[in-house]
């Protein structure tokens, strides 16, 4: 680590460089934001901006060089996108988070056929996330009933679950996370997988800085 730290100094200072990283709209509930926090902290000259992104817009932003690294959600069985390299750092499975008023709440496990008679909260109607969603509810010949579409707004989101107004779809990690006396997460079934990867272009060599950053992110989230 000190040698790719040692990377970015010239001629005994530090030059100011700038780590444009995208990450996954739930990265707080996640613990991520500690794990950029820190590094942040270990590199006080590096120029950090954070953003959230769905995927669509971080290979695209990864590709055009807008972002560096992308911190994001991909289920296991798509194959890597074209240009997109990445690095798994968390196996999770798929949970319906929902509120404990929901009947179905006190249930060891939720097929999507017990979902699609629920609203799903969600994104746009053309993103990542949504596409995916499409696919696990056809494998089981079955289909999401879109009550909300939001990107962003996790609070609204979550006072919308608490509610009994919908459901989300959230990973293991986060599920438990947004768990409380009012909500809960149920396992999806069949069982779904998802990765939650570093991503970043396939054939850009990384600058110093850059895998400072994803070897830190590797060990410490």
């Amino acid at each position: 680590m000190a040698r790719l730290e040692a990377q970015f100094k010239v001629g005994g200072q530090q030059k100011r460089q700038r780590l444009n990283v995208g990450v996954f709209v739930f990265y707080r509930a996640a613990g991520l934001s500690a794990s950029i926090s820190a590094f942040f902290d270990r590199h006080p000259d590096a120029l950090g901006c954070i953003r959230i992104v769905e995927n669509y817009q971080a290979y695209e932003q990864l590709r055009s060089g807008d972002l560096d690294m992308a911190i994001i959600k991909i289920n296991a069985r798509n194959g890597a996108e074209e240009g997109i390299a990445y690095d798994v750092l968390r196996r999770e499975p798929l949970m319906a988070l929902m509120s404990r008023r929901n009947p179905c709440a006190e249930q060891e496990s939720i097929t999507t056929a017990e979902l699609s008679r629920m609203k799903l909260l969600t994104g746009a109607d053309n993103p990542h996330y949504y596409n995916d969603m499409q696919q696990l509810f056809q494998r089981g010949n079955s289909r999401p009933d879109v009550g909300f579409m939001n990107t962003m707004d996790v609070e609204l989101m979550v006072e919308m679950v608490e509610q009994d107004r919908g459901y989300l779809l959230v990973t293991g990690n986060i599920g438990a996370a947004l768990a409380s006396d009012k909500v809960t997460a149920v396992p999806v079934t069949p069982k779904e997988e998802i990765l939650t990867v570093l991503a970043y272009r396939a054939k850009k060599p990384l600058t110093g800085l850059q895998e400072s950053f994803r070897r830190y992110i590797r060990e410490t989230f």
